[in-house]
This record gives C-alpha cells, structure tokens and sequence, in this order.
C-alpha cells in the first residue's frame, strides 16, 4: 500500500477545479439510516447502513453542479447554505415549519428532476448487523486500505458499494485511462481529508476518497437526496397512515425508480391508510 496512514489532507479548491473542468466522472457518495429512531417499522432494523452513490458523466458534472447552484442562489437569503432534505422533509432548521410546504415540496421535486432529466445512475449497498452476520463470516482480517473494518457492516456496506461504482465506471468509460473523481460526504472523516484505496486506482484518481462538504462540492446533495429517498421511502411504505406530504413525495419517486440501477424503490401508486410492503 502506497500510504497506509490514512486520513491525509487534499487541496479541496483544486479538487472541485478539477472535477468541474469536465475530465472525470463524478462520483458522489452520502449514508442513510434510522439510528435511534423510536418505532421503527417491522423488518426495517433500526441500526441498519444504507451507502448511496451517484456516479455523474464527465460531460455533465459541471452543467449539474449549475442547476445545484442556481437553485440555492434564491435560498441564501434564508441562511441556507445546503440543501439536507431530512430538514426540507420536516421543515426543521432553515426549513422551518414557517416555510409552506409547497416551497419544501419544490426544493425535493427540483431534486428528483435533476436526477431523472440527466438519467443520474444511482447505487444502493445496505447492511444491518444481522443480516450482514448471516451472510458473511470473515476470518480475521486486517483492515482495507487501513480504514475498512470488514467486521462491521458499516465499513462493509461502503466496500462493497465502491465496488458496484467501480463495476458502472469500467462498463461506461470511454478509455482505460478515464477516472472517476470520488467525493464522499464528511462524517466519517472530516472534510478536507482523503484515504487512498489503491485496489481502486484503476478506476478512482490516484485511488482517492476524498472527503467534503456538501456546501463545498454541491453535488454530494444530490448524494443527500438519493440517500434520503432510499430511507423515506422505506419508512413511508410501512405506514399505518400517511400524509399529504407523504403521498406527494411517493408520488415524485415514482419517475426514479429507473435511476436506482441494483435495487427497486417500491412506490406503487399509494393508498392512504395501511402499509404498502409487508
């Protein structure tokens, strides 16, 4: 391994230089879960890890980190600096109830419009501990890339995300030598830091992850909504009872179903009362 100490730092302003000049492909990863969530609904374990990625051409990356843009101009007026759709969704924090929930209604359409307008293929990997257990049983092994613990399914769930990202990449490059610029969202590590996974760097540049904010690099957003529409939609389905709001949002997934390239969101056309997957 090139650097077994991980968590480097990278010179964010070049890196989103570089990924907006149009060469690579921009892949954009964020995580989803329900941790702490009081009644959680049946067969949804609470302390499962979803891992989301979108993985954007290189000939789009830049007109669709304009689309982020131009939306969040009229916003800033509001304090909001990013777009996390958990706050849009409940109108907390900048979206506070005041908002109308037709505005909160638009921010998440905008969302799904971008991602179906320039057919955003999006990556799905989820494990809780349980099933994860039944599926795998490693022997004892040394940690990838010095921060992948393959024993716990988080670390897991990522891996084997990267891994399906790097399947899509090989099939849609254009050359050997294309890359993929990889951003993932800070919480695992803090902005500005990168690890290198050099099993990747036929695919990733230099085998990078790096590590951002999505009020820095505006397309882990569109990462943010991905995620966020994989978990809500799972939580809705398995309602007693849902509201307006809730059936508008359903309503607007249906049109993605097609950009979730290896799982199937179940948003068939809802009923009010009663849950819609057992």
């Amino acid at each position: 391994m090139k650097n077994p100490e991980w968590a480097k730092l990278y010179n964010q302003e070049r890196a989103i230089q570089k990924i907006l000049a149009g060469d690579y492909f921009g892949v954009f990863i964020d995580d989803t879960g329900s941790p702490g969530m009081a009644n959680t609904p049946a067969k949804l374990h609470p302390n499962r890890k979803s891992w989301v990625a979108v993985v954007v051409p290189p000939t789009q990356v830049l007109e669709v980190t304009s689309a982020i843009n131009g939306i969040l101009q009229p916003l800033r007026g509001l304090g909001v600096k990013e777009c996390h759709c958990v706050d849009i969704y409940s109108g907390k924090g900048p979206f506070r109830k005041e908002l109308p929930s037709e505005l909160r209604t638009v921010l998440l359409q905008f969302f799904a419009d971008v991602l179906y307008l320039f057919d955003i293929a999006i990556y799905v990997q989820t494990f809780d501990p349980e099933n994860y257990a039944k599926l795998f049983k490693w022997p004892r092994l040394p940690k990838i890339a010095s921060c992948f613990d393959m024993h716990r399914h988080e670390d897991a769930a990522l891996w084997f995300l990267l891994i399906r990202v790097r399947d899509h990449l090989l099939a849609n490059r254009t050359s050997n030598g294309q890359r993929a610029m990889v951003f993932v969202d800070e919480g695992m590590k803090k902005a500005g830091t990168r690890i290198e996974v050099d099993v990747f760097d036929d695919v990733f540049l230099d085998g990078h992850l790096l590590f951002a904010s999505s009020a820095a690099v505006p397309l882990l957003q569109l990462a943010d909504y991905a995620a966020f529409c994989i978990n809500r939609v799972q939580l809705i389905a398995r309602k007693e009872k849902r509201s307006d709001f809730d059936i508008a949002f359903l309503e607007m997934m249906e049109p993605l179903a097609g950009q979730f390239r290896n799982c199937t969101l179940k948003v068939t056309w809802p009923n009010r009362d009663g849950p819609m997957v057992p």
